[in-house]
């Protein structure tokens, strides 16, 4: 079976530093560059969390608005490119920051026959990370005036390292989707409370020509962007089953091919997925993608299928900004099946890395607590640079089940 999924060539812009904001949260900031090959697919794997920054590659001084328009603009980004570098690059943030935040009780809420759960927020009254206090639904996704959907990352409690996307919010509370777990107060008593990605922030209007190609005729799409499934069963493919979008000059914006006539822009891109660019429209020609983000310092889950009826590939990429041994990512017995042997037969999991043109750079599985690469009898540690994707393959088994993967930040100093 042929996994067809690629992988970008990375480059970081700046150094990480640290960047005080005011309010309850520090992040430290950097930038990310991707060059997107003509004729080609490319993997786009944000490194960083969205903090609603995209920049531009055009001369001189550029303002970037996001989202919005005038005084109600969402974020507004201005930079300065001189020889093609950027050399200064600031950021106004007019939609509601996130922040960090203590939780003293979990409470269940009635979400129209489904059940939400409030998290209770420490603070008289809780602030954001802009040390402002909260506002009734400011972090309510509602389309065309909050195009922005946020999420909670555990960060202490029995589900520290789960995310879960906010309903909306008063004062006092954070309202969450819990897709259908239940939880109690012990399970959740911090959150982080970030902004998703999404096709619009990673790929504003504004970098049509730049970023990606704009369709002026539905017949030949220029570029396809297609948001990684988290799961792909027996022989399918992950273009073919993650929803694709394309730029449509007649909205001005992301449509998804299954609806062309209403924006996705606001599509959200969660954190481990990441994009697959099609540049294969007639007349393609490079590309260049640029982000920028906070760095991911808290613990991150990640989990595993596994289906009693075919092989499961599930897909993620690393959102972290630093490279990984294949030992540092968190496989343990638990969540990655060790092999019998080092023969083909006796394999079990396999970890399959992106060879950055559409088909398998490498393939690893465990033997023996050693780490093999499918084309060497040598153990091996390889170590992956950031940005890089994955699929774990897992063999059909007796029943359904899924594991978990716990990743740690590897940035020494950060606590584990």
């Amino acid at each position: 079976m042929k996994i067809f999924y690629s992988l970008a060539a990375f480059l970081i812009l700046g150094s990480i530093h640290a960047v005080a904001q005011s309010g309850v949260t520090d992040a430290w900031m950097a930038n990310q560059y991707i060059y997107i090959e003509p004729g080609n697919t490319t993997c786009v794997a944000p490194q960083y969390l969205y903090t609603g920054a995209g920049l531009l590659t055009q001369g001189g001084n550029t303002t970037d608005v996001v989202y919005g328009a005038g005084t109600n603009a969402y974020q507004v980004i201005t930079e300065q490119v001189v020889d093609g570098e950027i050399v200064t690059l600031t950021s106004a943030n007019n939609y509601a920051t996130g922040g960090d935040f203590k939780v003293s009780e979990v409470t269940p809420a009635d979400a129209g026959g489904l059940l939400d759960y409030n998290l209770m927020l420490s603070g008289n009254p809780p602030k954001s990370a802009g040390a402002v206090p909260l506002k009734p639904d400011q972090y309510a996704y509602v389309a065309g005036t909050q195009p922005v959907t946020y999420y909670v990352l555990v960060t202490a409690g029995r589900l520290k390292g789960y995310f879960f996307t906010v309903q909306g919010n008063t004062a006092d509370s954070l309202r969450i989707d819990p897709e259908g777990m239940t939880i109690t107060s012990r399970d959740i008593k911090a959150v982080s409370l970030l902004p998703y990605w999404s096709l619009g922030s990673l790929f504003p209007a504004s970098q049509a020509t730049i970023s990606f190609i704009p369709t002026t005729n539905p017949s030949d799409v220029m570029t396809v962007v297609v948001i990684s499934p988290p799961v792909t069963y027996g022989p399918q493919q992950p273009q073919n089953v993650g929803e694709s979008f394309y730029f449509s000059t007649d909205l001005n914006n992301w449509v998804s091919t299954a609806n062309p006539s209403v924006s996705a822009a606001d599509s959200v891109i969660p954190p481990g997925a990441y994009v697959y660019v099609q540049n294969t429209g007639t007349n393609n020609y490079p590309l260049h993608v640029f982000l920028s983000g906070s760095v991911l310092k808290d613990q991150f889950n990640f989990f595993f299928t596994t289906s009693s009826v075919a092989s499961a590939i599930s897909y993620f990429s690393l959102p972290r900004n630093s490279s990984y041994p294949i030992n540092e990512i968190g496989f343990n017995n638990s969540n990655f099946t060790q092999s019998t042997g080092t023969s083909t037969s006796q394999r079990k999991d396999q970890l399959i890395m992106d060879d950055g043109h559409g088909g398998i750079g490498a393939v690893y599985y465990r033997y023996k607590n050693r780490w093999y690469n499918t084309n060497d009898a040598l153990p091996t540690n390889p170590e992956f640079p950031a940005g890089t994707v994955f699929g774990l393959q897992k063999p059909a088994a007796a029943t359904d089940a899924t594991s978990l993967l716990i990743n740690h930040s590897n940035i020494p100093g950060v606590p584990k």
